[in-house]
C-alpha cells in the first residue's frame, strides 16, 4: 500500500492554514446558515425537514444526529456519498469534539474505497480535537487494521504519544502502541525502551500492569536499549539502569495518588456532550487546574497546556475555563497561542457569548491589534445587539481610538443610536432591564467626556419620566451625578428632589428591598451632607411609617465591624473594604457605583438552553472573571483509597472497553 504521510503532512499543514482564516470567518452566524447544507440533495420529506431545521438553528445537535442517522440508512451510491459528506463536514464544523463521528465518517469514506479520504478525514480529526484519547486510538487502530506500512504507524504513534502521552486517561493508547511495536518481525528494542522510559515517568491510570510488562520483557532489552540521553555518560550497568527505572516506578506511584481523588471525579465526564457538566465535576477541575499550575513548572513536557486542553473537551461551554486557559498563556507569555485560543473559543464553542469576545478584544488591543479588537466588538454587538456591557465596551475602544479626542460626536450618535434600537424592539423585559443602565453610561460619558452636565441631566430626567416607577437606578445615576459635578449648596436641593421623586415613584411598583435601598441611601445622605439634623429626625420618622418593622441600616462600615484582626488590634477602617456588589461606595453617599455593580442585562442564546451553563437569572451578570474558591470534593472511602487498592476497579473498566462506549 502506498505511504500516504507526506502527502498527509503537507494537506493538514494547508488545512491547518485555512483553518486559522476560517475561524475569523465562523463568527459570523450568518454567514454560517447561508452555507450550511449549500450542497445537500434531500431525497425525501424527512431529509428536507431536518435540513431546514439544522439550516436554521445550526446549534440543534439533536436534529443534526437525526438527519445523519437518516442519511446514513440510505443505500450506498454517489448520491449519498455525497450528502453524508455534506452533512457530515458542516455537523463537524459545528460540533469539532465528537470523535466518534470523525470515525464513522473516515468508515463511510473507506467503505466506498476513498482511502486517502479516509486518513484526510482522521488527519482533519486529530487536529479538531487534538488531546482526545479516543481519537488517537481510532486513528492508530485504522492504520494497523488496514496494514498500512510499519513506518507511517509509527509515526502517527509517535505523534499521538507526544500530543495525548500525558492524558491519565491513556493507557489503553500506550498499550496499543506497544503491542505494534512487538508485532513487527523485527522488535526494534530501543524503540520500545523509548517508550517504557516514558510511560514509567508519566502518571496514567492502570499504571502498574506496564511496570511488570516492562520486567516480563527485561531480559530482551541491552543496556543500549533502555539507556536515556541523560544515562548515556554515566557508565551505568544494567543493574544501576534497572534500579533507576524502579526509582521512577515507585515515584510516578506517588504522583498518581495524589491526582486520584481529582481523576476519580473529572475521569467519569472526559467526553463532550451537550448537556451541563454538574457543579461537582466543575469544581473539581478547578481544584486540579490550580494543583497542577502550583506543582508543575511550565516547561515539563507542558503538562499544564494539556491538562487545559484536556479540560475544554468536556468544559468547551464554559468560558471561565477559555478566560483561566488564555491568562495562563499570557503568564508564560505565549502570546500567539493565546489569540490561537481565543479565536477557538470565539469561533466555535462560544459564538455568542459576549463576556470571552471582549476579554478577546481586551487582549488584541493590548497586543496592538486595533483594527483586529475593532471587529471582534463588530461582530458580537451584531451577534448580540442589546447587550450592555457590549454597546459599553464598544462606546469606550470608539472613544479611546477617536481621530480627534476632542470630537466624539460619532461615541454620542453611537450612545443614542443603541437607545433607540432597544427601545424600538419592544421587549419590555429587555428594555425593563437594559434601559436604565444604559441611560446611566451615556449620562455620564456627557456629563465627563464632552463635558455636558444639562445634557446628561435631561437625559436622565427623560429615562425617569418615561419609567417613573420603574427606575431605582436611574434615581441613584442621577444623584451619583449631582453629587460629583455641583458643590454641596448646589446639588443638595436636587439631591432631595430626587430622592423624594424616588421614595414616591417607586412605591407601587419595586420590591421592599428596593425601596428600602432608597432609603437607606437617602438618610445616610441627609445625616452626612444636610447640616439641619432635624432633616434627618424628620425623614427617619417616614421611614418607620413606611416600614414598621425595619430600621435603617447604613451602608458604612461599622466601626466595631472593623475589630476583626486576628490579633484583636483594630483594623483600618477603609470605604472600600465591603465586598464588591455588597452595597457600599466609595462615596458617602452610599451610591452604589459600577466598579460595584456592573451586569449586563440582555441573554443571547448562543445554544439551546441546555447547552449553555444555567445561571440564577435570564439576565447574566456580566463581571471581572475571578477564581472561584471552593473546598476539595471530599470522597471519604475513594479518596483515602491508595493507588493499589484502586487497581481492581481500573483493570475493570479498562477490560470494559474503556473508551469506546458509544459516547460522543
Amino acid at each position: 500500500m502506498v505511504d500516504h504521510s507526506n502527502n498527509n503532512k503537507e494537506k493538514q499543514t494547508t488545512k491547518q492554514q485555512d483553518q486559522s482564516s476560517n475561524n475569523n470567518n465562523n463568527n459570523n452566524n450568518n454567514n454560517n446558515k447561508n452555507t450550511i447544507l449549500s450542497t445537500f440533495e434531500p431525497t425525501s420529506s424527512e431529509e428536507e425537514k431536518y435540513c431546514k431545521l439544522v439550516q436554521s438553528n445550526p446549534q440543534a445537535f439533536n436534529d443534526w444526529t437525526s438527519l445523519i442517522s437518516i442519511v446514513e440508512k440510505r443505500p450506498v451510491d454517489d448520491g449519498t456519498i455525497n450528502n453524508l459528506r455534506s452533512v457530515y463536514n458542516d455537523f463537524l464544523s459545528e460540533f469539532p469534539l465528537c470523535f466518534l463521528y470523525w470515525k464513522r465518517f473516515a468508515d463511510h469514506e473507506y467503505a466506498t474505497d476513498n482511502h486517502i479520504g479516509a486518513i484526510d478525514i482522521y488527519e482533519r480529526a486529530i487536529k479538531a480535537v487534538s488531546y482526545s484519547v479516543d481519537i488517537w486510538i481510532n486513528y492508530t487502530t485504522h492504520l494497523v487494521s488496514k496494514s498500512y506500512p510499519s513506518q507511517t504507524v509509527r509515526d502517527v504513534f509517535s505523534k499521538g504519544a507526544s500530543t495525548i502521552g500525558t492524558d491519565f486517561q491513556s493507557s489503553k493508547f500506550w498499550d496499543k502502541y506497544i503491542d505494534f511495536e512487538l508485532s513487527q518481525e523485527q522488535v526494534d528494542y530501543n524503540q520500545l525502551g523509548d517508550i517504557f522510559n516514558t510511560i514509567l515517568k508519566t502518571p496514567i491510570d492502570n499504571f502498574q500492569p506496564f511496570y511488570e510488562r516492562f520486567k516480563d520483557l527485561i531480559d530482551s532489552f541491552s543496556v543500549e536499549d533502555l539507556i536515556t540521553p541523560e544515562e548515556k555518560h554515566s557508565n551505568d550497568d544494567k543493574k544501576t539502569i534497572l534500579e533507576n527505572r524502579d526509582k521512577w516506578y515507585h515515584q510516578t506511584l506517588d504522583e498518581i495518588n495524589k491526582r486520584l481523588s481529582y481523576e476519580w471525579i473529572v475521569g467519569k465526564r472526559f467526553f463532550f456532550h451537550i448537556q451541563p457538566v454538574d457543579e461537582q465535576t466543575l469544581s473539581t477541575w478547578r481544584l486540579y487546574l490550580d494543583y497542577i499550575e502550583k506543582t508543575q513548572s511550565s516547561n515539563t513536557d507542558n503538562v499544564i497546556g494539556k491538562l487545559y486542553e484536556r479540560c475544554l473537551i468536556p468544559c468547551c461551554y464554559y468560558p471561565e475555563f477559555w478566560i483561566r486557559y488564555t491568562r495562563y498563556l499570557e503568564s508564560i507569555e505565549h502570546v500567539e497561542q493565546v489569540q490561537r485560543v481565543y479565536e477557538r473559543a470565539t469561533g466555535i464553542f462560544l459564538k455568542k457569548r459576549p463576556d470571552v469576545h471582549l476579554e478577546y478584544s481586551m487582549f488584541l488591543e493590548s497586543q496592538g491589534k486595533v483594527q483586529e479588537s475593532a471587529n471582534v466588538l463588530e461582530n458580537i454587538a451584531q451577534q448580540c445587539p442589546h447587550h450592555v456591557e457590549t454597546i459599553v465596551r464598544l462606546a469606550a475602544f470608539k472613544k479611546r481610538h477617536a481621530q480627534d479626542p476632542n470630537d466624539l460626536t460619532a461615541v454620542d450618535e453611537f450612545y443614542s443610536a443603541n437607545l433607540q434600537s432597544l427601545l424600538d424592539s419592544n421587549d419590555s423585559a429587555l428594555i425593563k432591564a437594559s434601559y436604565p443602565f444604559l441611560v446611566s453610561h451615556y449620562s455620564r460619558f456627557l456629563a465627563r467626556a464632552m463635558n455636558q452636565l444639562d445634557r446628561a441631566r435631561k437625559v436622565l430626567s427623560d429615562a425617569i419620566d418615561r419609567y417613573p416607577s420603574d427606575s431605582n437606578h436611574l434615581y441613584l445615576s442621577a444623584i451619583q451625578l449631582e453629587m460629583t459635578s455641583s458643590s454641596n449648596t448646589v446639588s443638595n436641593p436636587n439631591i432631595i428632589d430626587l430622592y423624594e421623586k424616588a421614595i414616591t415613584n417607586l412605591s407601587a411598583t419595586e420590591t421592599a428591598t428596593d425601596k428600602q435601598e432608597i432609603w437607606n441611601h437617602y438618610l445616610e445622605f441627609t445625616l452626612d451632607w444636610v447640616n439641619d439634623i432635624n432633616v434627618f429626625r424628620e425623614l427617619s420618622k417616614r421611614y418607620r411609617k413606611e416600614f414598621p418593622d425595619g430600621k435603617p441600616e447604613s451602608k458604612k462600615r461599622l466601626y466595631s465591624d472593623s475589630m476583626v484582626a486576628n490579633n484583636g488590634s483594630v483594623a483600618t477602617i477603609s470605604g472600600n473594604a465591603s465586598p464588591i456588589g455588597a452595597g457600599s461606595s466609595g462615596s458617602s453617599s452610599g451610591v452604589p457605583t459600577d466598579s460595584n455593580k456592573r451586569v449586563a442585562y440582555s441573554n443571547p442564546n448562543n445554544t439551546p438552553t441546555n447547552i449553555i451553563p444555567p445561571t440564577q437569572n435570564p439576565y447574566y451578570q456580566q463581571q471581572q472573571y475571578q477564581q472561584q474558591q471552593q473546598q476539595p470534593y471530599q470522597q471519604p472511602y475513594q479518596q483515602q483509597q491508595s493507588y493499589q487498592q484502586q487497581q481492581q476497579y481500573q483493570q475493570q473498566q479498562y477490560q470494559q472497553g474503556g473508551y469506546n462506549g458509544g459516547y460522543y
